[in-house]
């Protein structure tokens, strides 16, 4: 099975989401073709395939206007 998700913060930040995404994406990777949307880089323990899609907008300016921190 093709599975695919989609996390913009993943490689730009390593937090709930991001994590979520990159275990159960290593898990379901064992048996299941994983493809992962990312703003950044792969991890280099990733055993699923990553999509880096480029943005304009920089992590920093979302959390900024968000109060994320």
């Amino acid at each position: 099975m093709k599975i695919a998700f989609l996390s913009m913060f993943s490689g730009l930040n390593d937090r709930g989401v991001e994590t979520l995404v990159y275990e159960v994406g290593n898990r379901l990777a064992a048996s299941h073709e994983v493809f992962v949307f990312q703003g950044g880089r792969a991890p280099s323990r990733a055993k699923y395939k990553v999509v880096q899609v480029p943005t304009s907008w920089k992590a920093s300016d979302v959390e900024n206007k968000l109060s994320i921190k």
